[in-house]
């Protein structure tokens, strides 16, 4: 008589094969043989997965797009598409269109013809969105190219409408809003992103790092960030008592920030009891006055809500010195491949003439690279890993300590003690392992992180030993090893709720799922088939949003 067999749970997901006689493992008696087209939940249930909804056509079918998560908050969610050199924004399912303008007639033609009843603006090549339309229904909810564009008139691209029911009445077409970017195809895989609020930093190493800003849904921009202070300098020095004996220079301390600008131009007096003026600084209240000294300028004073300063032959501090303008990522060759934010600096890593260095902004100001003789803790920083191989800096995760990821290992970036502030004088770089990272992105789970291996085929977990005082992981597929055989995960993308899945596409366009709760030792990978093949995947939250 059959003996009943309970099997609890499936909490262990789909097992390799090479695993089905280790009966003596406490994952064998929760996994399955195939966990095909299903999902495990951290409770150790299963479900079948949810069907899919057709959004859009692609940017150009021949190029495989981008997908990139924009989230301001929790209600306001984006996907952004990149293709070649161009960008579109997804929203609530569907692609951000510009304004609607109305149709004034659709002929009946090969191509079909649209006139508008105001000119369109539009451009040949432009993707536009058709809808409303009374009688020719067949060219409603659809997207076309634009081809023949004069002010009021377009083609539909190679649509042939001359035997489709005849334009009756009304219909609006509106334009994809798209915004054009830099960067080529060949560029995409290696593009790097981290965002704060309305703007994401964008980084590759052959291009300068841009923000792209967020206005609205329809107001995007793409800028080179400028690593200067935001502080302008005074002007208009001048002296009561001109001659060239001493010379002084002037900064401005923004009231907002507190960030200091450069120094002003010089002045000079003719001895050391002389009065400074100088034209204010809009939105500064603070002036800082520096003296000339065997070649430094150091501090004498400051004014406060003025716009003179009386020098009476105070000695200069050499110890406090004005800033340096520095700008680590001017040329070609010094552009930073990853960046993050971190103890209230924006850090940067990896350009092709450093591989292996980092640079942080100052305090604060996270576009200001400016030092000082000597030190102070707020300047910029700079630091190098030093190490017997140099492999290139591939991210950098900001959990409880900077954790920067290499093509050959795991390193910790602090100040010596958790408790510390990172300085100038105070960094210190660690290893924590050495096995690297591919180009796929670290996810945050928690207070872990999850990395995929250089070849493609493992992933770990790294998550910080207090007993140890080190970061350490572990192989989370090792049990379903058979999923990785001759193939890679090439993208993936973390679903946090409700149940905690990290969706892997793979090499050959097969769907992973891996549901991850490290706290309650859930590590379950399913595999999911459609009938065609996923290059990419992203998650977005959408709150109150239903299809």
């Amino acid at each position: 008589m059959p003996t009943p067999l309970i099997l609890p749970s499936f909490a262990a997901g789909e097992l390799s094969p090479a695993l089905h006689g280790r009966v003596d493992l406490a994952k064998y008696q929760v996994g399955l043989a195939t966990c095909l087209n299903w999902f495990i939940h951290p409770f150790g249930g299963a479900s079948t997965r949810a069907g899919t909804e057709f959004v859009g056509e692609a940017l150009d079918p021949a190029v495989r797009s981008r997908l990139i998560p924009f989230q301001f908050n929790t209600a306001e969610t984006y996907v952004l598409e990149f293709g070649h050199q161009k960008m579109r924004v997804i929203r609530e399912g569907g692609y951000v269109l510009e304004s609607a303008i109305a149709i004034a007639g659709i002929s009946q033609a090969n191509p079909g013809i649209v006139t508008t009843s105001v000119p369109h603006g539009f451009g040949n090549g432009d993707h536009v969105w058709i809808d409303g339309v009374a009688g020719m229904s067949r060219v409603n909810r659809r997207r076309f190219t634009v081809a023949g564009a004069t002010a009021t008139t377009f083609e539909l691209g190679d649509t042939d409408t001359t035997t489709w029911d005849a334009w009756v009445s009304g219909g609006t077409t509106a334009r994809f809003y798209s915004l054009v970017t830099p960067y080529a195809a060949a560029d995409l895989p290696f593009l790097k992103f981290v965002q704060s609020a309305d703007t994401m930093t964008l980084t590759h190493p052959g291009h300068a790092p841009r923000n792209l800003t967020r206005s609205s849904h329809t107001a995007w921009t793409i800028d080179t960030i400028v690593f200067a202070p935001t502080t302008s300098a005074p002007t208009g020095l001048s002296s009561s008592n001109p001659g060239g004996a001493q010379s002084y220079v002037l900064t401005a301390v923004n009231d907002d920030t507190g960030e200091e600008s450069l120094a002003s131009a010089t002045v000079g007096a003719a001895d050391s009891v002389s009065g400074i003026s100088f034209m204010p600084v809009a939105g500064c209240t603070y002036y800082n006055v520096y003296k000339h000294k065997n070649g430094i300028y150091g501090f004498i004073g400051r004014v406060k809500s003025g716009s003179t300063f009386t020098d009476s032959d105070i000695a200069p501090d050499t110890s406090d010195t004005p800033p340096i303008q520095r700008n680590p990522f001017a040329a070609a060759g010094d552009w930073p491949g990853c960046s993050t934010w971190h103890d209230g600096r924006q850090w940067f890593a990896r350009t092709d003439k450093g591989p292996q260095t980092l640079w942080a902004s100052q305090s604060a100001n996270f576009k200001n690279m400016s030092v000082s003789e000597p030190t102070r803790d707020s300047d910029a920083i700079t630091r190098t890993i030093a190490s017997r191989e140099v492999n290139e800096i591939r991210f950098l995760l900001s959990l409880n300590s900077l954790l920067v990821f290499t093509s050959g290992g795991e390193w910790k970036c602090w100040a010596g003690s958790q408790s510390d502030i990172i300085t100038p004088a105070n960094t210190s770089l660690k290893p924590q392992g050495y096995t690297g990272i591919s180009h796929v992105p670290p996810i945050v789970s928690g207070n872990s992180a999850l990395f995929v291996t250089p070849s493609g085929r493992k992933v770990r977990d790294l998550a910080y030993d207090l007993g140890a005082d080190a970061w350490q992981g572990k192989d989370v597929g090792i049990l379903a090893g058979h999923l990785f055989e001759g193939l890679q995960i090439e993208e993936w993308a973390y679903a946090r709720d409700p149940d905690s899945i990290v969706w892997c596409v793979r090499s050959d366009g097969l769907l992973l799922g891996f549901t991850y709760l490290k706290e309650h030792d859930v590590y379950a990978w399913s595999r999911h088939v459609t009938d065609g093949a996923v290059e990419i995947c992203v998650v977005v939250l959408l709150v109150g949003w239903t299809p």
